[in-house]
């Protein structure tokens, strides 16, 4: 956002006034996606919106009783009854821009608490599509082996009890697969680069956010406003009209000095957040670098028996025997398992560094 607060002003003005004013303030507006996740967007937005038909529509107002301002103005000499009605409508023009800002505000919270939200997500998708991969490859041969062990079973060259043993390690396996697949289903598609530039979205929507509220706070120094209405005495038997009608324009100096300040917040803000001190990014950040250190220590553990038990497949591969045949199947299907959460981890860790590349520690 780098317009100007004039700019900004009568963008929002023409803006507001071209909407058709206050009856169309609660309405959501058109085009724009409704958060269904977690509630967080429509509690931002709505609160806002909340705000803003508050900002956005007219005012009335209305006094009736004794005024005695003999010294101010004429009042009837007839009955000497000083008795007043006023009432009229006053019209914010200033309180547009804030409606428009407070908006604005929801929504860069909102893009702010679905990009944080998004990174976990996404490393878990790619981590997932990693584990599929290895169990996709798996699963024809497990097939084939538990094919093998029927057939044994059938003409008497193995025990109920290894067919069995190989039908839980394959039962084991597609279960793994089915549980894979549906954790894929109900994650959402990785986007094309969601890693490095994930928090970067972060920060950019949490920087939109402070430059919102700089705004507001620059609002606040300034009133331009209409008021219409009607003044009489109850006994004025005059005809002057009672319909008035008056614009006024307040201004707090303040607002000259307020540019330093807002650097000085802005600056700061940005400090704090990237310090993992706000309550939103903190918990999220720490989380992840104590997954990233658990899973780094995993994922050696898993390279290690990975290669271990590869170095056993390769040497049980040129033996014919049944025992050894067997033996191979086992420690096949364990290999499987292990390398499915190997690569897993792996994939999970290369999310992680690139989301936390250049992060404080």
């Amino acid at each position: 956002m780098k317009d100007g607060p004039n700019g900004a002003f009568a963008a929002a003005l023409l803006a507001c006034l071209g909407a058709g004013g206050a009856a169309a303030v609660a309405q959501p507006a058109q085009g724009q996606a409704v958060s269904e996740d977690d509630g967080y967007c429509d509690w931002a937005e709505g609160a806002a919106a909340a705000q803003s038909a508050l900002l956005w529509s007219p005012e009335v107002f209305g006094s009736f009783g004794y005024l005695d301002q003999t010294g101010l103005t004429a009042v009837p000499d007839s009955t000497g009854n000083d008795l007043r009605v006023t009432a009229g409508v006053r019209y914010s023009l200033s309180n547009l821009y804030r409606g428009a800002v407070t908006r604005a505000r929801a929504e860069a919270d909102c893009v702010r608490h679905q990009n944080l939200g998004q990174l976990e997500q996404d490393t878990s998708y790619r981590a997932l599509q990693a584990r599929a991969r290895v169990l996709a490859k798996a699963l024809p041969k497990a097939k084939e082996l538990l094919d093998t062990a029927t057939r044994d079973f059938e003409q008497r060259q193995s025990s109920l009890q290894e067919l069995t043993a190989t039908r839980l390690r394959v039962d084991g396996l597609r279960a793994l697969a089915a549980e894979t697949q549906r954790q894929l289903g109900e994650a959402q598609p990785a986007t094309a680069t969601p890693f490095a530039g994930s928090l970067q979205s972060y920060y950019a929507a949490d920087a939109d956010v402070e430059h919102a509220e700089s705004r507001l706070r620059w609002a606040d120094a300034w009133d331009v406003s209409l008021r219409v209405g009607y003044d009489r005495f109850i006994d004025d038997q005059t005809e002057d009209s009672p319909v008035f009608a008056l614009a006024s324009i307040s201004f707090n100096i303040g607002a000259l000095f307020q540019g330093a300040p807002n650097e000085r917040a802005a600056a700061g803000r940005a400090r704090f957040v990237r310090q993992e001190r706000t309550a939103q990014n903190a918990t999220a950040l720490r989380r992840l670098r104590a997954t990233a250190r658990a899973e780094k220590r995993r994922e050696q553990e898993t390279a290690a028996l990975v290669a271990d038990l590869e170095k056993q497949l390769a040497e049980l591969e040129g033996l014919n025997s049944v025992n050894s045949r067997r033996y191979s199947e086992t420690v096949w299907f364990e290999w499987v398992k292990v390398k499915a959460e190997h690569e897993y981890l792996r994939a999970h860790l290369v999310s992680l560094a690139e989301i936390l590349r250049n992060e404080p520690e």
